[in-house]
């Protein structure tokens, strides 16, 4: 990519300069074939041949703005790649924290769940890590290789919320076995999601609450 420049001032210029002299070439050859339709034998000659020598002169301005527009092609080719690059790459961010952020509100009977090795805890991690990981990998992939490794992290996904439906409702049945009531399993979802506030965001949450 070393090569990938913008258009300089100067080619900026004559690209504007080459364009104008198309135009003028343009309207020429127009104004002649307007003559030449009322012109005798010998001024249609004359007008031909200059058409001639301007459609010659147009080809060549043609080539020079062809070469122009590629290298802007190029630059604009360069510039979409980076900016899909930290799209993708502010996209894997989010994910990240919206991970973190859903997991700080778990409460805390889902958490052991989701994190005790007897319950699958280590499951749930690694596959956390890898959907981070293709997430990642998402940011410089394209096409085929874009698309396949998108289908390994919705799959992925799937299960790993499968993982999170199955501990909530084992929290749940733990929680109706030993009697707890909605109010204080409301209130435990309240503390969970409370976690990580500021000191006063948490007491104005907590006013509301009461």
């Amino acid at each position: 990519m070393a090569d990938v420049r913008n258009l300089s001032a100067q080619e900026l210029e004559r690209q504007n300069q080459l364009l104008k002299e198309r135009d003028q070439i343009e309207q020429r050859i127009e104004e002649r074939n307007k003559r030449i339709a009322v012109a005798g034998q010998e001024e249609i000659k004359r007008l031909k041949k200059r058409n001639e020598e301007d459609k010659t002169h147009a080809k060549n301005l043609n080539e020079e703005l062809k070469t122009l527009k590629e290298v802007e092609d190029k630059a604009k080719d360069y510039t979409d790649l980076w900016e899909e690059a930290a799209e993708k790459q502010e996209d894997f961010w989010k994910t990240s924290n919206d991970f973190a952020s859903a997991f700080a509100k778990m409460t805390p009977e889902v958490k052991k769940y989701l994190t005790d090795s007897n319950t699958g805890g280590n499951q749930f991690a690694a596959i956390t890590a890898r959907i981070l990981s293709l997430k990642k990998q998402e940011i410089n992939a394209e096409g085929d290789e874009l698309e396949a490794i998108q289908e390994r992290r919705k799959a992925l996904e799937g299960i790993r919320s499968t993982q999170i439906d199955a501990a909530e409702a084992l929290a749940t049945e733990k929680e109706n076995v030993f009697g707890i009531t909605d109010s204080q399993r409301r209130r435990q979802e309240f503390q969970a999601s409370i976690l990580g506030m500021n000191e006063e965001d948490r007491k104005l949450s907590e006013q509301i609450f009461e």
